[in-house]
């Protein structure tokens, strides 16, 4: 501990020039000496310990057991005489009380040892048990398994403290969560193994308006707009329907974009080209049902009207996909539309993928890979094999021995 700052020796020889100089020498002479000498247990006894013992325990506070030669296991009490005493609230008014020189010796000889103890045996104190956030738990998945999810659909987002949602005081857990944290579990363990009972379900993508006339992402393909492109998990090997809606006038609900000009849109996995759909100028000219209901007997306006209302469901497709996590992109690849053309550029709105259907649990991907470390051949090697691959596992997760 400090015992003098650099304003109070400042001030200790300016005052030692004047008639105090000898009280302040002494002072510092018993400060020095107090670094190399042990606190005295003669000044403990004969100042405090007749107050504070097991007896009396005046102030909660029993100093007849204290060892000063092994301060470090007393630090808690001791802090508390130090602070006591270079307050001058110890010993009280009208009770003995030791000259200056000789109670500075001793307070600067207790710090000394207090501050030798905490060098010798440092206790920076325990982290926190925690959970990881959800950013950590996508990652270890990712880093364990190979495999990619998406968090956000899986686990709530996390609370924050001090501005950093890693803080163990805000991870903690709740039942509810416990049981978001299991369900995300069972989804990515099926995810990552291929379970034959793995249902067809549909995952929606949505593009917002503000990306809808830009190539969104290094991921997409070159002279492309209106698209997305997003990392899509296929569990089982089988077949997959992908389906595209466009962006649409908010006002009358008919398809931006198609109404002067035919456009080309891609579908591609993994960058290679799996489809490809036209759309638009098959019906030129205004909208007669933009604005009031088409005549019944004009049946050329009723088919131009229903084609601008839903010609983008006729943009699906089924096709097999091995399992796997794969870059899934749909984009326009036409150039702007020609100037007269009122609607401006056509953009995705949606895209769908659904699946699997006639599915079949994969051979080999990634996370299987990671996963599997050994397949028996006979009965015998079944549970030797089995205590590898969940030990591997394990160790893998904890990152430590099991």
């Amino acid at each position: 501990m400090v015992i003098l700052t650099r304003g109070v020796l400042l001030a200790a020889l300016v005052v030692g020039l004047g008639p105090g100089a000898r009280s302040y020498a002494r002072l510092e002479a018993a400060t020095a000496q107090a670094q190399t000498d042990a606190p005295s247990r003669e000044l403990l006894d004969r100042y405090c310990v007749t107050c504070h013992n097991e007896r009396l325990r005046t102030a909660e506070l029993a100093l007849d057991h204290v060892d000063l030669s092994d301060v470090g296991t007393h630090a808690a009490v001791l802090e508390k005489v130090v602070h006591k005493l270079r307050s001058g609230q110890m010993p009280p008014e009208g009770r003995p009380r030791p000259d200056e020189a000789t109670l500075a010796t001793f307070v600067t000889s207790l710090e000394s040892a207090l501050d030798q103890a905490a060098a010798e045996r440092p206790n920076p104190g325990r982290v926190a048990s925690r959970r990881l956030n959800r950013v950590e738990y996508v990652h270890a998945i990712e880093d364990l398994l190979g495999l990619e999810v998406n968090g956000e659909e899986l686990l709530p987002s996390d609370m924050a403290g001090f501005g950093f949602d890693n803080n163990a005081e805000v991870l903690s857990i709740t039942p509810g969560l416990m049981s978001r944290y299991i369900a995300a579990a069972t989804k990515i363990s099926r995810a990552a193994i291929g379970s034959p009972d793995t249902r067809p379900v549909m995952q929606l993508y949505q593009l917002g308006y503000e990306r809808r006339d830009a190539r969104a992402g290094e991921e997409m393909p070159f002279a492309t707009h209106g698209g997305l492109a997003v990392r899509h998990h296929f569990p089982l090997d089988g077949e997959y329907v992908f389906a595209v809606r466009l962006k649409r006038n908010e006002t009358v609900e008919t398809i931006d974009g198609i109404a002067e000009d035919e456009h080309q849109i891609e579908l591609r996995i993994d960058h290679a080209l799996v489809e490809r759909f036209p759309i638009g100028g098959r019906y030129p000219g205004p909208d007669p049902g933009q604005l009031i209901a088409v005549p019944e007997d004009d049946l050329a306006g009723q088919r131009l009207h229903e084609y601008r209302m839903t010609a983008d469901h006729a943009l699906e497709v089924r096709l097999p996909v091995e399992a796997g996590t794969r870059l899934v992109s749909v984009a326009f690849t036409d150039v702007a539309p020609s100037p007269h053309a009122a609607g401006g550029l056509p953009g995705v709105d949606k895209f769908f993928v659904s699946g699997p259907f006639d599915g079949a649990v994969p051979d080999d991907t990634l996370s299987r890979r990671r996963i599997f470390r050994c397949r028996p051949n006979t009965t015998q090697q079944e549970e030797p094999c089995a205590r590898e691959i969940i030990g591997g596992l394990a160790r893998r997760a904890y990152r430590r021995p099991v």
